[in-house]
């Protein structure tokens, strides 16, 4: 078993081990920088960018051949204490986070989340005006469909529905309030769970009150939130289409520029649904407009005499004795 040597200062131990030689970029310094950073954070990824080496190149030479030194020294610094207790305040202080911005009466919901999903790994930057990211999962907080637009205005008519009216209100019931703050924030983000947290009430209450009679207005402006949830994932995924995913060029461990990755597979899904006449399937084509005999004689004849008109032209430019 891999035991370190703990200083009596509490400072984080030495792992010793016999670094990979022959690297280029992953110098013995940095590998003994890397094991060092992970035991101090706990973080694999914030230990890399400390010794500017990527996650991917770390990862090839945890399981290169004669690797064991360095991958025991990984795993003893994952496990030592301070690491430990690092990730865990990291994890406490993401929950808090979350709660602060959900409101922490929720206790029916789970931690997935239908816009934490998004379009895929790549996504797009916090930097989108108007967007903020409220994902619990740092790996999703760069995908497109986990930021949120502005809420509607108080103004906005699509707050103006009637809301339902409890008979004999409680305490912890969804008031007139509680259903405009809902739809405000389904509006927002397109996600009903983070709509719900957004006001601290369960999936189970909203859609047994959307159920109940006297919540028509309710219902339909779930439905008109729901559909602008849905034009702005449309929208990004469009923007995603047209601009590509930016994308770092990293050497030696320093970002140097980027290039733009198009996904053609979005471009053709985009293509096929808006223009389904030129780009969607040959059932779905319409079909070519009918023409009599004498139209397809005349279109024969006139392709006829341009075929003839250009031999004449070419002849005319030979010159003579060919």
């Amino acid at each position: 078993m891999f035991t370190p040597d703990h200083p009596a200062d509490g400072t984080p131990p030495e792992f010793p081990f016999t670094p990979l030689p022959g690297r280029r970029l992953l110098t013995p310094e940095r590998q003994r920088g890397f094991i060092a950073a992970l035991a101090r954070t706990g973080l694999v990824a914030e230990a890399a960018t400390e010794v500017g080496v990527s996650v991917h190149a770390l990862e090839k030479l945890r399981y290169a051949k004669g690797g064991e030194g360095f991958r025991g020294a990984w795993d003893a610094a994952r496990r030592f204490g301070r690491a430990e207790g690092t990730r865990a305040a990291r994890r406490q202080s993401a929950r808090r986070t979350a709660a602060l911005g959900f409101g922490a009466g929720d206790r029916g919901l789970g931690d997935g989340d239908l816009g934490d999903g998004g379009l895929g790994d790549g996504g797009f930057g916090s930097g989108d005006a108007g967007l903020e990211s409220r994902s619990l999962h740092p790996g999703r907080r760069t995908s497109r469909a986990a930021f949120t637009g502005p809420e509607p205005s108080p103004e906005d008519p699509l707050l103006g529905f009637a809301p339902f009216l409890h008979p004999f209100p409680r305490r912890n019931s969804i008031t007139p309030d509680r259903q405009r703050g809902f739809i405000a924030a389904l509006a927002a983000t397109g996600s009903v769970k983070q709509a719900a947290r957004a006001i601290g009430v369960s999936l189970e209450a909203l859609y047994t009150l959307r159920a109940r009679g006297g919540a028509e207005g309710f219902a339909e402006a779930w439905e008109k939130a729901i559909d602008l949830g849905i034009a702005r994932l449309e929208d990004t995924a469009l923007a995603r289409a047209m601009e590509g995913e930016a994308r770092p060029i990293v050497a030696r461990g320093e970002v140097i520029g980027e290039y733009r990755v198009h996904n053609d597979a979005l471009v053709m899904f985009f293509l096929r649904n808006r223009r389904p006449a030129r780009y969607g399937a040959p059932a779905e084509r319409p079909a070519p407009p009918e023409r009599s005999e004498r139209e397809i004689l005349d279109s024969i004849n006139e392709t006829l005499d341009r075929a003839r008109e250009r031999m004449q032209r070419e002849r005319a430019e030979r010159p003579a004795g060919d």
